[in-house]
């Protein structure tokens, strides 16, 4: 089962987009720029704003062109250009679970409920992915607990049995979302987690941490990697 949409179950979230140098073109002009605020309904000048928080930036090039004689015909190539940075949009309800459990028995449930977008292919890399162990090893028997991550678009349900991941698996099936018009509008979904507590299970604190690393794959050279601008 591909489980493209678990990216929210871990204890920390990673954004990682790489990025080489680019200068702007040579000779350039930086020119103003005006961004359209839809609650304003007006024009608004980025000037005033700090360089990190700008959202766009124009520089004027070439060498221009002028005449001066009598010919009926001028032909003056023009060339505009736009350089599109990759972006991600996510949010998510939660980003724990925390389980409360009497008595043996097999329990699941709904914790996370998220939605992702970005305009290019995203990659998803699960790491640390295990059962619960117990937090000190030296308490109890030390059996752990059995855990596993289902998806589910619109479901208020428990999934089904053959739907269900085991938790360490999630670390061999690492996903690649390609771009989409429906990754471009935001994909949602709602987590399912599922335990199973055992007769052997002591009485104790149980717990795994675990890491998820989002790659925006498409990123342009001029976006450092904390997608500030590189020049």
């Amino acid at each position: 089962m591909r489980i493209i949409l678990v990216i929210f179950a871990a204890a920390s979230l990673l954004l990682a987009a790489g990025a080489l140098a680019d200068d702007p073109p040579v000779g350039g002009q930086e020119s103003g720029v005006w961004y359209w605020d839809d609650d304003l309904q007006e024009w608004v000048d980025q000037a005033p704003l700090p360089m990190e928080d700008r959202d766009a930036r124009l520089f004027r090039a070439g060498e221009g062109a002028e005449g001066n004689c009598n010919a009926k015909y001028w032909e003056i190539p023009v060339e505009v250009h736009a350089s599109i940075a990759q972006w991600v949009d996510f949010t998510l309800a939660w980003d724990q679970f925390h389980w409360y459990v009497r008595k043996p028995g097999i329990y699941a449930g709904n914790s996370i409920e998220a939605c992702i977008a970005s305009n290019s292919d995203i990659l998803v890399d699960y790491e640390g992915f295990d059962n619960l162990m117990p937090d000190d090893p030296d308490v109890g028997v030390g059996t752990p607990i059995n855990v596993w991550y289902g998806l589910e678009v619109g479901g208020v349900t428990p999934l089904v049995t053959g739907d269900w991941v085991p938790a360490p698996l999630l670390n061999q099936d690492d996903d690649y979302l390609v771009d989409s018009r429906e990754l471009h509008y935001s994909i949602c979904w709602k987590l399912w987690n599922k335990i199973e507590v055992i007769e052997c299970n002591s009485a104790c604190e149980y717990s795994d941490l675990a890491t998820i690393t989002i790659t925006l794959d498409n990123q342009k050279e001029w976006v450092c990697e904390d997608g500030t601008w590189l020049f």
